[in-house]
């Protein structure tokens, strides 16, 4: 599934996260530099709305979402994940990195975004 995919990846290319963080601290200043950025970018959106549009037709997603909607919440919550597991342990003292904690995470992701896009949610 999309939703799996997406927050592993976030987990195996932590290193990455704080790249994305200066970036954005930037306001964007230096991908938009990036030949091809928006294609890159636009394959994830086009992937979602391929997935999306199909579980519209079976009637098992509701209409009128936005596929851009869709890929923020899986994505937000899949950097979230990552990016604030260290003040998360210092405030709260849950560890986030832990496997176990992972896979939990993981699986409130998924079925927070399943729930999102359900027809019928129950």
């Amino acid at each position: 599934m999309l939703t799996r995919h997406t927050f592993d990846w976030y987990v195996e290319h932590a290193a990455e996260v704080p790249l994305v963080m200066v970036e954005n601290i930037h306001r964007g200043e230096h991908i938009r530099t990036l030949p091809n950025i928006e294609s890159l970018n636009s394959t994830a959106i086009e992937l979602v709305r391929s997935i999306y549009d199909r579980g519209v037709l079976e009637g098992v997603m509701r209409p009128n979402l936005r596929p851009i909607d869709i890929y923020m919440t899986i994505a937000s919550a899949s950097f979230f994940n990552v990016s604030n597991r260290y003040t998360f342990k210092a405030i709260f003292g849950h560890d986030m990195s832990l496997k176990e904690e992972i896979a939990r995470r993981r699986e409130a992701l998924t079925d927070t975004v399943l729930r999102y896009v359900a027809a019928n949610p129950a």
